[in-house]
């Protein structure tokens, strides 16, 4: 009961920032790059990374660190998979990303088994900066079509950029 009384709350906290005085296409951004760095496979930089993106671009951080942490389980998912990708797009040699593979190495040599474990993790990094770019341009202008056809399209310039023919 606490858990949903919590949730219900955060999630009004949430609809007041967006019913904000803030444009629909810096919230759809906001939403993007919080998703985006929510999900990369590198745990502990997504917070100074959301405060880093939300001064660069001067966005609403608190709007990044929510969605950031909303999307926390799909990071968890996500870890070995942007790993194995990383893996098989950038590795020349042929290894098996397992977690049996890893234990023997680590039983083998521990500082090896740390340094493999980074490269790999760096793989995995490198994967999640090509997937990232897409992910956030999909959900930015999923996110602006939403909130364009709640508010009933009122900002021009953001249905300007949805309307356009260079879209098409």
């Amino acid at each position: 009961m606490k858990l949903k009384v919590w949730a219900v709350n955060h999630l009004n906290r949430f609809k007041e920032l967006v019913a904000a005085e803030l444009s629909p296409s810096k919230v759809a951004l906001a939403i993007g790059i919080g998703f985006s760095l929510g999900v990369i496979p590198f745990f502990g930089v997504n917070i100074f990374l959301s405060f880093l993106f939300a001064w660069i671009f001067r966005l609403n951080h608190v709007i990044i660190q929510f969605v950031n942490s909303a999307v926390y389980p799909l990071q968890l998912l996500g870890f070995v998979p942007f790993i194995k990708l990383g893996v098989g797009w950038f590795s020349n040699e042929q290894m098996a990303f397992s977690g049996r593979f890893l234990l023997g190495v680590f039983k083998e040599d521990v500082i090896g088994g740390i340094r493999l474990l980074g490269i790999w993790n760096l793989y995995g990094v490198l994967a999640w900066m090509i997937l990232s770019v897409p992910a956030v341009i999909l959900v930015y202008y999923c996110t602006l079509v939403v909130m364009n056809h709640r508010n009933g399209a009122n900002d021009e310039e953001d249905a300007t950029i949805i309307n356009s023919p260079n879209m098409a």
